[in-house]
């Protein structure tokens, strides 16, 4: 196949395009495939702050992970999915005086 045939199949300088017409997964124009160097950074803090703290203590609680990471809510849980659905970490659901607890281990 030469260079020739390359071009025709895809003009230099169009994007790649999705069969709906929408960027190719994966392409530079891909809005999913675009992360922001902070929003790397920031997930890997998170993640590795996570795995730190939980080195050093048996198990923490929720609250406790949220107050040392300075973390909201949300965040912390999604971060916390992530490394569970990895095997990185144990999340236990359980009940304290009829509380629900969170444990991560």
């Amino acid at each position: 196949m030469g260079t020739a045939s390359l071009q025709e199949q895809r003009p230099v300088g169009k994007p790649n395009r999705a069969p709906d017409g929408g960027p190719a997964r994966g392409s530079p124009t891909d809005p999913g495939a675009r992360r922001s160097l902070t929003d790397i950074q920031t997930s890997l803090r998170l993640r590795l702050g996570v795995m730190a703290y939980l080195a050093g203590v048996e198990a923490a609680d929720f609250s406790e992970l949220k107050a040392a990471l300075k973390a909201t809510q949300g965040n912390l849980s999604a971060h916390l999915r992530t490394l569970e659905d990895a095997g990185y970490i144990a999340i236990v659901k359980s009940f304290v005086n009829r509380k629900p607890l969170t444990a991560h281990a």
